[in-house]
């Protein structure tokens, strides 16, 4: 009985560990996906902030470009909170 219970032990190892595997790469391309975007954000909103608005027309559309990336910034922070919570440690 012994052996058939390790035998079924050392024929599950091997797909949990690629399970985990797997689950490690899709993590580790999310956390890349997120730092290109969070680059891309960053690249955007030092665009607009080098040259300030003069006219109200141009106030209110920097304004809501740059409200923009503080709503993505807090979905994105909202999200991995919500991710921690299931992940693992």
């Amino acid at each position: 009985m012994k052996r058939v219970q390790s035998l079924k032990k050392t024929n599950r190892q091997p797909r949990v560990n690629d399970r985990y595997a797997r689950l490690a790469m899709s993590t580790l391309n999310h956390c890349n996906r997120s730092i290109e975007q969070l680059h891309a954000i960053s690249v955007l909103v030092a665009t607009v902030l080098r040259k300030p608005a003069v006219i109200d027309d141009e106030r209110r559309a920097e304004h809501t470009v740059l409200s923009l990336p503080l709503e993505t910034v807090r979905d994105t922070s909202a999200r991995s909170k919500r991710i921690a919570i299931w992940l693992p440690l």
